[in-house]
């Protein structure tokens, strides 16, 4: 994941975004499919922290690609996981943020009628 960092710190959305997808797809693979939530998530998320930085990152990765809607989708998985967590109220913020921002980027009528 963190050749991810550094693409993105670069500002090469594409192959940061393809980074953190190898590190989802890692991560899904090592994940035992009857796993449960640990201590400090929420009830029904199985989501590791590892996973949901990851996939907070290809999600913005894919707004700074163009991808809007389909970064705004992957954003709000993260925020939904985040905001059923008070302990996690700063990340839930700049989540909302990044959505904020590629609402903005949309512009005109799309912003307002949502992906």
């Amino acid at each position: 994941m963190g050749r991810g960092y550094v693409f993105a710190g670069e500002q090469r959305w594409h192959e940061a975004r393809l980074e953190f997808e190898k590190a989802i797809a890692l991560e899904q693979e090592s994940q035992d499919s009857t796993a449960v939530p640990k201590e400090g998530q929420p009830a029904g998320s199985i989501w590791s922290t590892f996973r949901l930085e990851a996939t907070e990152q290809q999600g913005w990765c894919m707004t700074k690609e163009a991808m809007l809607a389909e970064g705004i989708e992957v954003l709000r998985g993260v925020a939904e996981v985040f905001d059923a967590d008070v302990a996690r109220k700063i990340d839930s913020a700049r989540v909302w943020w990044r959505i904020g921002v590629a609402e903005w980027e949309m512009g005109g009528k799309l912003r307002f009628h949502g992906c």
